[in-house]
């Protein structure tokens, strides 16, 4: 008999090991001769930005004669077999006092003391995501033959078992059997692998080493991530400026790119969760709520905070405002419900504008001596509409010169023509994708059921829509809830939102007024701490989000600034960077970190460069972190213009376009991305010697993409560089992205509201290309090598003049052919 019960990483507070090791031989000691239960406690990799896991149970009973676990058995009374589970765990220790039941209207739903949801549906598919991506891509398990199941364990005196949840004042044997018995599974297999005998006896041990050891080798942080943890820690306990605001006046943290605004907002994070308060943190990079979750685990993991009094009592959880507006928007039944009203509406405004544009230029449009980019040019210059029309007559001039017509046809024909085209895109969008298509109409909806229900169900005539059952596609639909019931479950969800004591936003200047009004109706605007920078800063959006007034009302609020001095960016960048903000009109007189060196810039005009070239400089570069005791994570990222050094994997469809409604409710049509390598990436998957690993985040399907580990270097299109840092940043084809930029057409929509640059929409066009690639250069801490396609482009220009200048700055390099 082998009944092994293995403990490792130490042992989880919520669980009494004697007394589960115990249970565990009485129980499977009846009918089982061979089973093996793993305990790993606090598993050190950062696999959810949503929730943490304490800990992940691995239970498997090996497939012979005479060796069973009957987990249950079918409403036939055929009984299904236990094989195996893989179960990460999440403890929640705070509610114990509190009265959980089951919703009477839905039984699969949890309630706390009956005016309050009790979901963690997003944070259990998160954690199920996380470490089944973990599992296949960093410890090579079967991604077809694998299934894991989180838990959520809620220590209360109920007694209640839902598949993920178990409700108990205790996490014992007795617990698990009756969750397993409980469960709506019909199958009980994590990994069809261990199912087998000889797999069994020969791999489940393997296995379960490589998981522990990667895990291991994944979580060792470098010297950047060291030294921040190190900096916030020394600052928490004597900052308290900024946490002494909350609950009483918003706060609002003001500086210049790399001042350490954010920096400021993850301190803020980490002495909400000391004193025990539940922090949401928004910000709009992926991989940027990869880092900051994972600062706050390894804050968290720091030995030094294991004592009683340092002790980690609150939540957090750190979103893309995106997928936060996405899962609430999901919760509260707002997704699936917008259809032919929403359409009529943007359609009615089309034809407002329209009728605008066409009174604008009609007497203009009749003079042929006024060319096309003369018409655009009055449309932007006109003081008689708004940016809304003018937008809307940027992209119908746009049209007329795609067409390429030799004669301008009559102007009411060809507006028609182009409302039409506008129509016929927009009654084509999918009800699946209502929300990446209409994002700012589902946050109308949204602000309307967070802040009068009632109305909501008035106006998208839900009543109608739930006796027609299956005509629409929402998590409330199935429930057919009268005005009451729904109006209570709204209620309950929209109490287990507010209950969160801190918002951070990240990069606040870029929020839509929507974004805004929806978090300040939510939670108020007393809990909302933001990070504001100016108009350089903005990329999402073509104007600042003024936070200082809220549906007509001024709000409460404090200004704290960072001023100017970077926290990340040594001299000889900044110089460079200062230089292209002043040559662009770019405010943006950056100061340079304390330093003993000035670090370096590596500017590269080499045509076709050959990738051993390449290789030569990322060797320099990675030794360059290595010594000084960066992970490879944090030695070097590289970043590419998605539209030059690729190699093609496909051909394009022939529409291969996508169309949205914007914030000024306009149709725009944009290009969709191709599914592309970089060219170099083959040659050093196989030429590195296992120098370079890469996170490659350029692949279009990345729901199965593991979080990036501290042994990866990233691999991510400029676009999705935002809030990140590096100790060396690779940037090629600058150039090429920074005209790419110039031409695409939010470009000359950019400051249109701006009456002293609207007249010139070239400058606009290059301050929002150069925009762009601040963005992306100010991510660098050392060193920036920079690739350059033709030396004869606008920015290459600019750069020859920079090198020109500084001929005998030491921290500047020149490789040419």
């Amino acid at each position: 008999m082998s009944l092994d019960f293995i403990t490792i990483n130490g042992h989880n507070p919520n669980i009494n090991y004697e007394e589960l090791e115990r249970d565990f031989r009485n129980f499977f000691s009846y009918n089982t001769s061979n089973v093996k239960m793993f305990i790993i406690n606090n598993f050190p990799i950062c696999l959810s930005n949503e929730i943490s896991i304490d800990l992940i149970i691995i239970l498997a009973i090996k497939d012979c004669k005479g060796n069973y676990y009957i987990a249950k058995n079918t409403d036939e009374g055929k009984p299904i077999y236990f094989h195996n589970q893989i179960i990460p765990i999440s403890f929640v220790n705070n509610l114990n006092n509190r009265t959980i039941t089951l919703d009477q209207d839905d039984e699969s739903t949890l309630n706390i003391d009956e005016n309050t949801s009790l979901d963690y549906s997003s944070e259990i598919k998160s954690l199920r995501q996380g470490l089944q991506n973990y599992l296949v891509n960093r410890c090579s398990f079967i991604k077809e033959d694998l299934f894991v199941k989180p838990l959520i364990f809620i220590k209360n005196p109920s007694n209640i078992h839902l598949d993920n949840y178990i409700i108990s004042n205790e996490f014992n044997i007795k617990t698990l059997v009756a969750y397993f018995r409980n469960s709506n599974s019909d199958i009980y297999l994590s990994y069809k692998y261990w199912k087998e005998s000889d797999f069994y006896d020969n791999n489940l041990n393997f296995d379960i080493q490589r998981i522990v050891e990667q895990a291991s080798l994944d979580a060792e942080v470098g010297f950047l991530t060291k030294k921040k943890i190190e900096r916030l820690t020394k600052q928490l306990s004597s900052s308290k400026k900024i946490f002494d605001q909350i609950g009483k006046q918003m706060t609002i943290i003001s500086g210049k790119a790399g001042t350490g605004k954010s920096s400021e907002l993850l301190l803020l994070a980490l002495k909400c969760l000391k004193e025990n308060k539940n922090v949401i943190y928004l910000t709009y990079n992926r991989l940027l709520v990869n880092d900051i979750s994972l600062l706050i685990k390894s804050f968290i993991n720091n030995p030094e905070k294991s004592t009683q009094n340092n002790k980690i009592g609150g939540s957090s959880s750190v979103h893309t405002l995106h997928s936060y507006f996405y899962k609430l928007s999901n919760d509260l039944g707002v997704l699936g419900i917008l259809g032919q009203e929403r359409i009529n509406s943007v359609l009615s405004t089309l034809r407002f504008r329209l009728n605008s544009i066409f009174v604008l230029i009609k007497s203009n449009y009749q003079n042929h001596s006024f060319t096309n980019k003369d018409l655009k040019s009055f449309i932007q210059l006109s003081t008689q509409i708004d940016i809304g029309t003018k937008e809307v007559g940027i992209d119908f001039i746009n049209y007329l010169i795609r067409k390429k017509l030799q004669n301008r046809p009559d102007l009411k024909e060809i507006i028609k023509e182009f409302y039409t085209s506008r129509e016929k895109r927009l009654t084509n969008i999918e009800l699946k994708d209502t929300f990446l298509s209409d994002y700012y109409g589902v946050l109308e909806s949204l602000l309307l059921q967070v802040q009068d229900p009632i109305e909501f169900y008035s106006r998208h005539d839900l009543k109608t829509k739930y006796e027609k059952q299956g005509q629409v596609e929402s998590r409330l639909i199935h429930l057919k809830l009268n005005q009451e019931k729904f109006f209570k479950k709204i209620s309950r969800k929209l109490v287990s939102r507010k209950s969160k004591d801190i918002i951070l936003i990240d990069e606040a200047q870029d929020c839509h007024r929507l974004e805004k009004d929806i978090l300040i109706s939510l939670y108020g605007s007393e809990k909302l701490v933001l990070v504001n920078g100016g108009k350089e800063q903005l990329i999402r959006h073509t104007e600042l989000c003024n936070w200082k007034i809220s549906q007509g009302k001024k709000i409460d609020y404090k200004v704290i600034k960072t001023y100017n001095k970077s926290l990340r960016m040594k001299q000889a960048s900044v110089d460079f960077c200062n230089f292209l903000a002043k040559k662009f009109q770019i405010d943006l007189d950056l100061i340079p970190l304390d330093s003993e060196d000035n670090g370096e810039i590596i500017f590269d005009f080499r045509k076709h460069t050959d990738a051993t070239k390449i290789e030569e400089v990322f060797n320099e570069l990675i030794i360059k972190g290595t010594i000084n005791q960066c992970s490879s994570y944090e030695s070097l990222m590289i970043l590419l213009d998605s539209h030059s050094q690729q190699i093609r994997q496909d051909t394009d469809p022939k529409d291969n376009t996508t169309t949205t409604i914007n914030e000024f409710n306009n149709i725009q049509i944009t290009s969709n991305r191709r599914e592309n390598k970089w060219s170099y990436k083959e040659y050093f998957t196989n030429h590195s010697k296992n120098r370079f690993d890469f996170w490659d985040g350029t692949v279009l399907n990345k729901s199965f993409l593991a979080l990036p580990t501290t042994l990866e270097n990233r691999l991510i299109y400029y676009e999705s560089c935002r809030g990140l840092e590096s100790w060396s940043l690779a940037c090629f084809a600058i150039d090429r992205f920074f005209n790419f930029k110039r031409e695409e057409e939010d470009a000359e929509k950019f400051l249109l509201e701006n009456l002293l640059l609207n007249h010139d929409s070239d400058l606009r066009k290059s301050m929002y290309a150069a925009t762009w690639v601040l963005m992306a250069l100010t991510r660098v801490i050392d060193t920036l090598y920079i690739q350059i396609e033709d030396s004869n482009s606008e920015l290459s220009k600019i750069i020859l003049e920079y090198i020109e200048q500084n001929k005998q700055n030491p921290s500047i390099r020149v490789l040419k052919d």
